[in-house]
């Protein structure tokens, strides 16, 4: 968050603005996005292993480096969330079951349209060099 900006509290009244239920949806699709390139990376096989992939492994980035050169971190994001999405929907089913990385497409596509955001790749990057994938 800059500097000089606060938090508040927002009432149903508010949301009601456009200007304020916008705020509050890219917030959400914001954090869906951060949600799911951490539980994609910590399900991942070198880490805890809950499902195979390792998108986020420097193998998989010199591989996708070449082919995704200015959009490689996304490039890992989707893999990672394709093959998380796989996994639970193997264990759990597809349906009227939601998880994180199947969600109505409402969120999933605010999620989608977030990941491409520039504020997005910028704090993701960091946090991605903080735990070194």
């Amino acid at each position: 968050m800059p500097s000089g900006m606060t938090t508040a509290k927002i009432t149903i009244a508010q949301l009601h603005q456009p200007k304020e239920l916008i705020h509050v949806m890219i917030n959400i699709a914001k954090t869906i996005a951060e949600l799911r390139v951490l539980v994609g990376y910590l399900g991942e096989k070198p880490q805890a292993g809950w499902w195979s992939s390792e998108f986020y492994s420097p193998s998989a980035a010199a591989f996708l480096s070449p082919i995704f050169n200015r959009s490689l971190f996304l490039a890992q994001y989707q893999g990672a969330t394709a093959a998380a999405a796989k996994a639970h929907d193997d264990t759990i089913g597809i349906g009227r079951i939601f998880h994180l990385f199947r969600l109505p497409i409402g969120y999933a596509t605010d999620g989608q349209a977030t990941t491409h955001h520039f504020q997005f790749h910028r704090s993701t990057c960091d946090l991605s060099r903080q735990l070194n994938f």
